[in-house]
């Protein structure tokens, strides 16, 4: 693996300068205190979780905010897709003890439980899951015909991992970059979001419905909708309503995420599983897997989730993902 100890080194050492700056105290709706900040910088940058979980890959997020972030994630997913860096079931709980030890406070003046956070920690295997999705169809300057152009930095870069394809969130953020024409930066994010980049904000209005079609995306959905089979019923308008009631969508109210995608890819005979049978060209390259192994209810409705570490060596999780392929589908549709 590529992150070594020194690299841990330096966050810690940097964690020091940085964490005078502190995390935001506020993000949107959300206060931290001082000693929730504490709590949460003390996770990431030091201890079993932020080993295995290779923070210090990310470090380059905060020291280069001007520098694509597409090599930095590729390299952080190729380390913690490895067979030795699997965080345990013991270093989640551990991890989510000590953010509430500071930050049980801070949740309850928001009115939310400590399962946000022993949620958040449940979720690892499936987030590595989906981190870790690789394709043998990554996007290039020939994908959609040739319609988006070159990329800033192409897949067939020597600074990503291409051992059994190319990560999905490589190739999809290659062509994102593609389109904007531009390389995706923290700094550009951050401009973007606050309406600053007039340019990146008029592009992601125009971005046609139909950059859905993609094996990368309808394979992450494949194992999010396995994991939690709820999802599939969840009104898209309803929860954009929760998001930003200003947003309008124009499409049925009663319309679902699957159900969405499932009609904008028709063409491409695109279908959603519910078994987690991924697309034929998409591979998960996870290795260790830590499955998820128990069926709970969802409540997503309400914003809420099953996960909880109830111990260091019990996790409520829902139900074991399959890693099989077999629903044969096409490369990427082309934008319009």
């Amino acid at each position: 693996m590529r992150t070594s100890h020194v690299g841990m080194a330096l966050l810690a050492a940097s964690g020091s300068a940085y964490a005078q700056l502190g995390l935001p105290m506020q993000i949107g709706p959300l206060h931290f205190s001082e000693s929730c900040q504490k709590s949460i910088f003390e996770v990431f940058t030091s201890g079993s979780f932020a080993s295995c979980f290779r923070t210090a890959d990310l470090l380059p997020l905060i020291t280069s905010p001007n520098a694509s972030i597409v090599p930095v994630l590729d390299n952080f997913m190729t380390d913690i897709c490895g067979p030795s860096d699997v965080c345990s079931n013991a270093t989640l709980y551990n991890a989510s003890q000590v953010i509430l030890s500071g930050c049980s406070g801070d949740l309850k003046n928001e009115s939310l439980s400590d399962s946000v956070v022993t949620t958040a920690f449940g979720l690892y295997p499936l987030v590595r899951d989906v981190l870790c999705l690789k394709t043998m169809n990554p996007y290039t300057n020939m994908s959609y015909g040739g319609f988006l152009g070159n990329p800033p930095i192409p897949v067939t870069s020597s600074v990503y991992n291409s051992t059994n394809g190319t990560f999905c969130v490589t190739s999809l953020l290659t062509q994102l970059s593609a389109y904007f024409n531009h390389n995706i930066t923290v700094s550009w994010i951050e401009a973007a979001l606050m309406g600053k980049n007039s340019t990146a904000v008029q592009l992601v209005k125009e971005i046609n419905p139909n950059i859905l079609c993609n094996e990368c995306i309808f394979g992450a959905v494949d194992l999010v909708v396995e994991a939690f089979p709820a999802i599939a019923n969840i009104s898209v308008v309803n929860v954009t309503m929760k998001l930003d009631p200003n947003i309008t969508l124009n499409i049925p109210q009663n319309a679902t995420l699957v159900s969405l995608m499932d009609k904008e890819c028709a063409y491409k005979n695109y279908t959603v599983t519910m078994n987690g049978t991924l697309p034929w060209n998409i591979t998960e390259s996870a290795q260790n897997r830590t499955m998820l192994n128990s069926t709970l209810p969802m409540g997503m409705m309400n914003m809420s989730m099953p996960l909880n570490i109830t111990s260091p060596m019990t996790m409520s999780m829902p139900m074991g993902m399959s890693t099989s392929s077999g629903s044969a589908m096409p490369s990427m549709t082309s934008s319009a």
